[in-house]
């Protein structure tokens, strides 16, 4: 197979400072500013659990969108959750009941985001986590479950990095049920990020970028991820920024 053209290539990120927050502009192997932003698709998947994401975060993300993208969507990220909830939990009574919190907590955070977009000037449309699965090609979806299955360099990276995450009283040998919220994101953000084509996407979010990401981007399982390592020789690259909110100012109406 053709190895990437980025697969040495360092991440480098470049501060912008806002009236609002900080963004750090990341991508692989050169800088990115505002001004490569113009024009592109972007996204603010919206974890469902996560706290960080405010209505100070939504509000910046549609300034951003308004100012300088070309086309916005929010996704509301939540069926990794349940795959992790359903894996792990071995009572069906307790796993029923958290898939049913689950479902309550998305649909309270889909009504917030929706009463916010309805306040600004440009309309951006709400996608649930299984709309956008529904696009990606099943051969992706297979490939990312079967390169996890064998023990390989993508596995361990997958059980690295949910180590780092998982609480402490997840032993090691539940990481594989655990990890199942990754192996259900990454075939997705792999689509958004390296399917569209030109003119290239953007990933807004309130922290950094996985790593496993930009691995997959520089080529380093090329051998366990065919399809997709296709998909990323054939893009312009993800650029991601990672939103940092400043306090909001008191005394203003």
């Amino acid at each position: 197979m053709q190895v990437i053209s980025g697969i040495h290539e360092d991440v480098i990120s470049q501060r912008i400072d806002r009236r609002e927050a900080i963004l750090w502009v990341s991508r692989l192997g050169k800088r990115a500013g505002l001004a490569d932003l113009q024009g592109k698709s972007v996204y603010l998947m919206v974890s469902v659990k996560n706290p960080n994401f405010s209505g100070h975060l939504v509000n910046t993300f549609c300034e951003l969108v308004e100012t300088h993208f070309g086309r916005g969507e929010v996704i509301l990220v939540d069926t990794p959750y349940a795959s992790t909830i359903s894996a792990i939990e071995t009572d069906e009574t307790i796993r029923r009941r958290e898939l049913e919190d689950l479902h309550r907590v998305t649909d309270e955070k889909h009504r917030f985001v929706e009463r916010i977009l309805a306040k600004r000037a440009r309309v951006l449309p709400v996608y649930s986590f299984d709309q956008v699965t529904r696009e990606v090609p099943p051969s992706l979806l297979h490939e990312v479950r079967a390169a996890f299955e064998i023990e390989g360099r993508f596995r361990r990276a997958i059980l690295d990095r949910s180590r780092e995450v998982a609480p402490a009283t997840i032993p090691d040998a539940f990481l594989p049920r655990f990890a199942e919220f990754l192996v259900s994101e990454i075939p997705v953000l792999c689509f958004l990020y390296y399917a569209r084509g030109e003119p290239g996407v953007v990933d807004v979010y309130p922290g950094e970028n996985l790593e496993i990401i930009w691995d997959i981007e520089r080529g380093h399982y090329a051998d366990e991820l065919p399809g997709i390592s296709r998909l990323v020789e054939r893009s312009p690259g993800l650029i991601y920024v990672d939103v940092r909110l400043k306090p909001r100012q008191t005394g203003r109406k």
